[in-house]
């Protein structure tokens, strides 16, 4: 299993979140509200409200939602991270596998 943690405004939070689910390249897609990203961009600090997506996904799929998700997200240079748990429910890595394989 791998999570894929992005952020964006909000309305393409939704929809980053229902393609993905919508092609199978992610399990689940918690949408945490409140964000608030300050940041270096041409020099100058900028600070934005965001909203910060968390992405299940399995080890097979993670190479494919991460292409999607750089493609469609709105950003020229978008934050994307992947991070392997150290441990998962085996309840929850089955369910993840079957929702996305």
């Amino acid at each position: 299993m791998k999570i894929i943690l992005t952020t964006c405004k909000s309305k393409q939070s939704s929809e980053i979140a229902l393609k993905l689910l919508e092609e199978k390249l992610a399990a689940c897609v918690t949408t945490i509200s409140g964000a608030r990203s300050r940041f270096l961009w041409n020099g100058e600090i900028q600070v934005e409200e965001e909203k910060q997506l968390i992405i299940k996904t399995s080890d097979e799929m993670v190479d494919k939602a991460l292409s999607r998700i750089i493609e469609i997200h709105p950003y020229d240079i978008p934050e994307v991270l992947v991070i392997t748990p150290e441990q998962v429910s085996e309840n929850y890595l089955n369910w993840i596998n079957e929702s996305v394989n």
